[in-house]
């Protein structure tokens, strides 16, 4: 994760500083961390469960590189007098440009197209082809996009729609006022949306299925469905059992047992990514910047951002 110049200023600037990138299980964990007072991890790979902390009482602080921290347990961490920081912003513009490439991709209907070369050996779509059927779209401009999360990766995505002439309209669980973009309740976005973007921050258990069931039965037939959001968000239940209800469905975010489910059962116009919107040169760099500068904020006594 971090390059070399950057673990040698931590190792520069630490009395001690270790580096693993296979600790999998909270025994390993405490094993590790025994004897520091900064711990810098991937909330993804591992959860900090209350032994952790009762074998490591010299944890000070938790640094998460994410901009979410749900897999972590807040209760846990205030008991134990631990203070938790985590990125609050790092790859805005990556995240959106994946989210608005999958827009484009599902609505062009590239992955068929793609399979009917290679494994038909399609070379033209002359009138009356066969493909062409399944091919048929509507041009961008002009249908309307519905976000759901008007945070800055939602707010991003929209300004990427609003250039190509993309209504916008959105549903935000704060008031805001935004150029171009028009704030409707969740039940109307659904109802008139021809595409969605899920940007919505997750917290559970509150918001387990917030895209619920009957918010997905409202939305249009034939209409896009794209989350950038952990898929808890979601009823899947509903999305496995009526994936045929949309179009297409493009989902960045970890890869859990329900979105393999529906890997299995729906195989056309499906884009399933493993976190590929954090993953660009600058996004990385911006990650890893940020950690270190929380970390050593931190060591010098000054304020940083902390959710506990």
């Amino acid at each position: 994760m971090f390059s070399r110049e950057q673990i040698e200023f931590l190792r520069k600037h630490f009395f001690r500083t270790e580096f693993y990138n296979d600790t999998y299980s909270p025994a390993l964990a405490a094993k590790r961390i025994k004897n520091h007072n900064v711990v810098i991890m991937d909330q993804f790979l591992l959860t900090l469960d209350e032994s952790v902390f009762k074998q490591c009482r010299g944890i000070e602080l938790v640094i998460v590189n994410t901009t979410a921290y749900d897999n972590l347990d807040i209760n846990l961490l205030q008991k134990y007098k631990v203070k938790l920081s985590h990125l609050k912003e790092y790859a805005t513009n990556d995240v959106a440009e994946v989210g608005f490439g999958m827009m484009l991709a599902l609505n062009n209907r590239i992955e068929y197209a793609k399979r009917i070369v290679s494994e038909q050996g399609v070379t033209d779509l002359f009138p009356g082809h066969p493909a062409i059927d399944r091919l048929k779209r509507k041009s961008l401009r002009g249908q309307t996009v519905g976000i759901v999360g008007l945070g800055k990766i939602g707010s991003r995505f929209a300004d990427m729609c609003l250039t190509f002439g993309i209504k916008v309209i959105a549903y935000s669980r704060s008031s805001k006022i935004i150029k171009g973009i028009k704030l409707v309740s969740i039940k109307k976005l659904f109802k008139s949306s021809d595409i969605f973007f899920i940007s919505q921050v997750y917290k559970k258990p509150e918001m387990d299925r917030f895209i619920s069931a009957e918010l997905l039965n409202l939305a249009k037939e034939k209409a896009i469905l794209i989350s950038i959001c952990h898929p808890n968000l979601i009823d899947f239940d509903f999305l496995i059992k009526n994936h045929r209800k949309f179009s297409g469905i493009g989902l960045d975010y970890l890869v859990t047992s329900e979105v393999l489910k529906l890997s299995k059962v729906r195989n056309e116009n499906i884009i399933i990514t493993p976190h590929l919107g954090s993953q660009s040169e600058e996004a990385i760099f911006n990650m890893t910047d940020s950690l270190i500068s929380l970390a050593v904020d931190f060591a010098l006594g000054k304020n940083i951002y902390t959710v506990v």
